[in-house]
């Protein structure tokens, strides 16, 4: 099977998941956790065996925006929100003006993550689910 053929399994395993558990599933389960590593995984593999782990809410860590991730490498839970598929100075544009904004309420906060989300899509990446 080819990359894109065991991504596509991943991503209907990941999707029974949250029919099983009516969106929801529970941290008592670990199987997406598991899911989620072998999304970025298959990703990699799609995108030359490299892709980026990103986190939008770092809450002030210090460090770089994008993690990057080869099959192999360990990907503890939470680590990362989504994965893209390079680096993008756009989107870290984003991310830091997100970062160092003060916080004026849920409208201007959600205006950010939105364009942050809108980037993540243009760039073919992927959310990541945690439990």
């Amino acid at each position: 099977m080819t990359p894109e053929q065991w991504y596509g399994l991943v991503i209907q395993q990941e999707n029974d998941v949250f029919r099983a558990t009516q969106g929801m599933p529970t941290e008592w389960d670990q199987n997406l956790n598991d899911i989620t590593r072998r999304k970025i995984h298959w990703y990699a593999k799609m995108h030359g065996d490299i892709c980026y782990i990103i986190k939008i809410n770092r809450w002030n860590l210090i460090g770089p925006w994008f993690k990057p991730y080869a099959p192999g490498d360990m990907v503890y839970n939470f680590e990362g929100s989504h994965i893209v598929p390079t680096k993008d100075a756009e989107l870290e544009r984003l991310l830091q003006e997100r970062e160092d904004a003060p916080y004026t309420g849920g409208n201007a906060d959600m205006r950010r993550i939105t364009a942050i989300f809108n980037r993540v899509k243009e760039l073919g990446g992927e959310e990541l689910h945690w439990v």
